[in-house]
């Protein structure tokens, strides 16, 4: 048997239609199904649309005062029939990919040893459908992930991922003091001891970031997003690592970093404003103390813009390799005006470090030209004004010569006395290539 889990709160507008294709997707004679609805105390008209499966055999519906969503998921588990061998959550606006449980029960069937095991994730907004950034663990051709390996192969959100029921009887529950990252923290908790997750692939999770009211939605607006988040979530799978690897596993350190990023990131800053995380000491101080766990090697592999990199090592007081980055320099061409023979341009993110005021030279076979600085942009992260060289932009005019066969531009920093040199490739032959690669696109 097959049980699904829904905890709804205020479902009234999407419910009916979840729990309908659920219905219709996975009614087959051999497998029997469960569909265990919880609402948590909605005060819309949840309740009146559940009445109305109250005598359906695969729906099994059960009420309680507004508690949050861990401890409806926690009330769903408890009335879980006792022949269940499979249970996934599916929040109450989700859906899932035709034959999903079958696809699983097939994944689970040919890896005896897996316990758990998650789909891909397709995201829904606004009309558009697009794969979630975690995806990328399934390009692999092996289906089960060692997370004592690999690193990379990371996993947050909780739809799409099937457990075997056996994981539950061990005693696992969701944390009802979190109202924030309790999927996440369940979920990495169980990898840790299992060592080992499954990919369940040919079946997709349907994530609906359209409804504002899902149980699961992440919160920004919530203090508990910020300090104690970091000491009930983040230093809960340090001690968990710690406890069954001697050790903060590299999949652990790359998990915890990652979502870091969150706090950093441009357009969060005004939430943190908002809760004056920035104007509380006591978050980098955390911070920093979280940091220690958190080794070099693994912010370097973030794929993320250096200036944040810089932020990590600075809370690890360390200094960041600037110099290591300025071989690796690109310049990139924001656009073209060949009338003009005007070019606009910036430098890739390995130029972070560099002084914003740093002169930009084109040079040439006669004497150099001065770039134009067009635009300087300052960042903040975390209550701090960060300057990074590569959101420069500059215009410059070029003869047809450079247009034709590239040039090369100088960054001149005086401080240091250097002079990087950046070579452009034909400005001419980019655009070809570019026609070219949209010609092959629309003739695929």
């Amino acid at each position: 048997m097959f049980t699904i889990i829904i905890a709804v709160y205020n479902g009234a507008s999407t419910i009916k239609q979840t729990i309908d294709d659920l219905i219709h997707h996975f009614y087959v004679p051999w497998l029997p199904i469960e569909i265990i609805v919880v609402d948590d105390g909605s005060t819309d008209d949840t309740a009146h649309i559940l009445s109305n499966y109250q005598n359906h055999k695969h729906v099994k519906l059960l009420h309680q005062a507004n508690q949050g969503v861990s401890a409806a998921r926690n009330l769903g588990l408890q009335h879980v029939n006792p022949s269940s061998e499979y249970i996934i959550f599916v929040d109450d606006s989700d859906r899932l990919s035709p034959h999903f449980l079958q696809q699983s029960i097939q994944f689970f069937s040919e890896h005896e040893a897996v316990n758990i095991a998650v789909a891909p994730i397709v995201i829904e907004e606004q009309g558009r459908q697009r794969p979630s950034m975690l995806n990328h663990k399934f390009d692999q051709r092996e289906d089960v992930i060692d997370i004592t390996s690999q690193l990379r192969a990371v996993q947050f959100h909780i739809g799409g991922v099937v457990f075997r029921r056996c994981i539950f009887d061990k005693g696992y529950r969701f944390d009802t003091a979190l109202s924030y990252w309790e999927d996440a923290l369940l979920i990495n908790q169980v990898f840790i001891e299992e060592g080992q997750y499954g990919l369940i692939r040919n079946a997709f999770y349907y994530y609906d970031r359209n409804n504002p009211q899902s149980l699961s939605r992440e919160c920004w607006t919530s203090a508990d997003r910020y300090i104690k988040h970091i000491e009930n979530n983040y230093f809960e799978l340090i001690e968990q690592s710690e406890k069954y690897h001697g050790c903060v596993l590299p999949y652990v350190q790359y998990l915890i970093a990652l979502h870091y990023l969150e706090y950093l990131l441009e357009h969060n800053q005004s939430k943190l404003n908002k809760h004056c995380v920035t104007e509380d000491p006591q978050f980098i101080e955390i911070s920093e103390i979280l940091f220690r766990f958190i080794s070099v090697s693994i912010i370097q592999q973030l794929n993320c813009p250096n200036r944040y990199k810089a932020f990590l090592y600075e809370l690890k007081s360390l200094p960041f390799p600037h110099q290591t980055h300025y071989q690796c320099i690109q310049l990139l061409i924001q656009y073209i005006k060949l009338k003009q023979r005007q070019i606009c341009f910036s430098f890739s993110d390995e130029s972070y470090g560099l002084p914003v005021d740093a002169k930009v030279l084109i040079t040439s076979k006669t004497r150099p030209s001065t770039a134009q600085l067009c635009r300087t942009k300052c960042v903040s992260m975390c209550g701090v004004e960060i300057e990074d060289f590569s959101l420069n932009l500059y215009t410059a005019k070029l003869s047809w010569m450079q247009i034709m066969f590239g040039f090369e531009a100088e960054i001149h920093h005086e401080a240091a006395h250097q002079v990087i040199t950046v070579k452009s490739p034909s400005v001419l032959a980019r655009g070809i290539r570019r026609v070219t690669k949209k010609f092959k696109g629309v003739n695929a």
